[in-house]
């Protein structure tokens, strides 16, 4: 294992090394794994970039919000700007993204103006899918020499990210009834679909999620679009999710996304959400996670 580290080490640097030979343009292209903070929670997104000739493009994808066409993209001295549209209800907010690269690093802030309030966070992203380069066989030599230097070394395995201990939340019946009691209190300006406490019941998990069901079914839109947000995330949770880090293996979010779709089917209920959908599909889907949880606990 410390060996298969040490090369995939160097297969990085190996990528850094021949970016840093092109001189003529940053490279932008592939999927990034973005991550901010919006006062003291974190979220994340994913921003794909192509560019073709000397035009960029691309889409942007949050948790509840998929491929979202990106505007005005332009990339100047090694600086990406862009503009992306959040819709949240019947809510359309223009967000400004100026962003700069360092190999496979990515840093910068997006600004947005809601209510007569300007709002601003701070970005960083990792490049999650990079183009393919062709090596030279002198830079590849190169990489093989780093590669038996770094064995030598005595590199070690990175530890996993390590999930949130859910021991130290109340978990109680209690407490839950009086996170739900206060389930749309303060959404977040920029994320209206999260509330205080839909990110802590999400956190809590499983026993969350039974209380949470007969939220659906409730006549206030925002309520169901909450009771959504805990149950798909402590579902995610219960498959290994952490919240502010992501998914520590795929064959973890691979589960997940199949239970999810064996529970509600995007596409065959018409690309609409739990949420969004009539009554007798949220009374389904409610037996349908009630048998889940019955069977999955034996």
């Amino acid at each position: 294992m410390k060996a298969i580290y040490s090369t995939a080490l160097v297969i990085g640097f190996c990528g850094l090394a021949i970016a840093a030979d092109d001189k003529k343009a940053v490279d932008v292209v592939g999927t990034w794994k973005c991550e901010y903070t919006i006062g003291e929670q974190k979220r994340t997104a994913d921003l794909t970039v192509t560019k073709d000739g000397d035009k960029v493009a691309g889409t942007i994808s949050w948790p509840d919000q998929k491929d979202v066409k990106l505007k005005d993209m332009k990339l100047k001295d090694g600086e990406l700007t862009f503009t992306a549209t959040r819709k949240f209800m019947d809510n359309e907010i223009v967000i400004d993204y100026k962003m700069t690269f360092d190999g496979d690093k990515m840093k910068g802030k997006a600004a947005a103006d809601f209510g007569g309030q300007s709002r601003s966070s701070t970005w960083k992203a990792n490049a999650k899918r990079r183009k393919r380069r062709r090596i030279s066989r002198r830079k590849l030599m190169r990489c093989v020499l780093i590669a038996s230097v770094a064995t030598l070394a005595g590199c070690t395995t990175p530890k996993a990210p390590q999930p949130v201990d859910v021991s130290v939340l109340d978990t109680s019946t209690d407490r839950i009834q009086e996170l739900l009691a206060k389930l749309d209190d303060n959404p977040d300006l920029l994320h209206s679909d999260l509330t205080p406490s839909v990110h802590t019941l999400r956190e809590i998990g499983e026993p969350a999620i039974s209380p949470t069901l007969p939220y659906l079914l409730s006549e206030n839109e925002p309520t169901r679009l909450h009771a959504e947000r805990v149950i798909d995330g402590a579902m995610m949770k219960m498959h290994g999710f952490v919240f502010g880090q992501g998914w520590p293996q795929p064959e973890m979010q691979q589960e997940y996304e199949r239970v999810s779709k064996g529970l509600w089917d995007f596409e065959a209920m018409g690309r609409k959400s739990v949420s969004e959908s009539p009554m007798k599909d949220r009374q389904a889907y409610i037996e349908r996670v009630k048998r889940w949880l019955t069977n999955r606990r034996g």
